[in-house]
């Protein structure tokens, strides 16, 4: 089916979801019970990485956030501050002139996601190239790195950017509680499991497609 062509993207944000929901089901158990400031507080040591240290070159300040022992998941830099640092200046010399924008942050328990845009003219948001990256933070360092990378095309299908927020809530964006919150990351979960599954009628019962300029049959191609 057409739908599989799209599953290692697919896999990889349901990834993230699944990470972030903390039933990621390997590695250590995901720290339980943050409090909302803390959650707070690990948002703003990660994003120290993209304000500081990549788009003002300052290494020092990757050498104090990253812990002795970071896990790095990339497949071409190695662990520890040092693999940090050469994945910033390889971006760098792959994109001369780059600047980090961030677009979207989400903090839950020790995990934090950034979405955000690494080019040399951020105002252009078809260039350069999209980035999610996943921390877990610990004891007030970064330990632990995951990452995905898209080169970001002239143009896109939907007509949609790759950074651009179209959907617009009917009666403005919800207060959630943190059990409103537990229940959506449970259902993108299984909605995403489903789908790597084969299971394309999920689209059909998970997804609002009203809310995109694609058919259905895009969607799943």
């Amino acid at each position: 089916m057409g739908y599989r062509k799209t599953l290692p993207w697919l896999a990889a944000v349901a990834f993230f979801t699944t990470a972030c929901s903390g039933a990621s089901g390997t590695g250590p158990a995901t720290a339980a019970g943050l409090s909302s400031a803390s959650e707070e507080q690990n948002k703003a040591l990660v994003l120290r990485l993209y304000s500081e240290a990549f788009n003002q070159d300052k290494t020092d300040v990757v050498r104090e956030l990253v812990g002795a022992d970071y896990v790095q998941h990339d497949k071409s830099v190695p662990g520890g501050a040092d693999g940090q640092v050469k994945q910033f200046q390889d971006l760098k010399a792959k994109i001369p002139g780059a600047v980090a924008t961030v677009k979207r942050t989400a903090a839950d328990r020790d995990l934090v996601a950034v979405h955000w845009h690494a080019s040399a003219t951020p105002a252009n948001e078809a260039t350069g190239e999209a980035k999610v990256d996943l921390y877990r933070v610990g004891n007030g360092k970064l330990v632990e790195h995951w990452s995905i990378t898209q080169t970001v095309p002239a143009t896109t299908v939907s007509g949609n950017s790759l950074f651009s927020d179209q959907y617009q809530y009917p009666n403005g964006a919800p207060t959630l509680s943190e059990e409103q919150e537990e229940t959506n990351r449970e259902f993108a979960v299984t909605a995403y499991r489903k789908l790597s599954d084969g299971d394309a009628a999920v689209v059909d019962t998970s997804w609002d497609t009203s809310t995109t300029r694609r058919s259905r049959t895009e969607q799943v191609r």
